[in-house]
């Protein structure tokens, strides 16, 4: 079982990839980080990431699901607008597996065009709530929210992620 774990090149949110990281490596879930370049990736704390693979190398039958890791990057680089991202999610979701955003990283999965008729959680972000609802999904005021293949997680604390990230290897392992 592998997942791909997409992160901006900067200003990635570092405790959500921290939190991703350390469930899978609990679960024994291997795992690439891949990015919009090959070069090493910076978090918004400094954490530095190695990238894997460049996104628009990766090969979707390889991998098992993926999260999008949040961050101020997503808006910097306009993430949810690159096409091979919203490819990558849109090819994971009509192949049944698992895809996961978390925070702003839910921006790409509503982009994608994947959250019709699906509880999307809206972290509280009146641009994001406009966007679910432009793709004619639910927006949800809810923490972490699963449904049709899809998990978004809230970021305000760092609880949601924990109770997210359970989620999404429970999921995983049981499918």
């Amino acid at each position: 079982m592998k997942i791909l774990v997409f992160v901006s090149p900067s200003n990635f949110k570092d405790d959500q990839l921290k939190m991703a990281r350390l469930f899978l490596d609990k679960w024994g879930i291997g795992y690439d980080v891949s990015s919009y370049t090959s070069s090493d990736a910076k978090g918004s704390q400094g954490h530095v990431q190695r990238v894997n693979v460049n996104t628009s190398s990766v090969i979707p039958s390889n991998y098992d699901g993926v999260i999008v890791i949040g961050g101020q990057g997503i808006e910097n680089y306009k993430l949810y607008e690159y096409r091979p991202l919203l490819d990558i999610l849109t090819v994971f979701n009509r192949n049944r597996k698992l895809v996961c955003g978390i925070g702003s990283g839910i921006r790409p999965i509503v982009r994608a065009n994947l959250v019709r008729d699906r509880r999307i959680v809206h972290n509280n972000d009146k641009t994001l709530m406009d966007a679910i609802r432009l793709f004619h999904g639910i927006p949800s005021e809810r923490s972490v929210e699963s449904d049709g293949g899809i998990i978004t997680i809230s970021d305000r604390e760092i609880g949601h992620m924990e109770e997210g990230m359970k989620l999404f290897v429970e999921t995983l392992t049981s499918a």
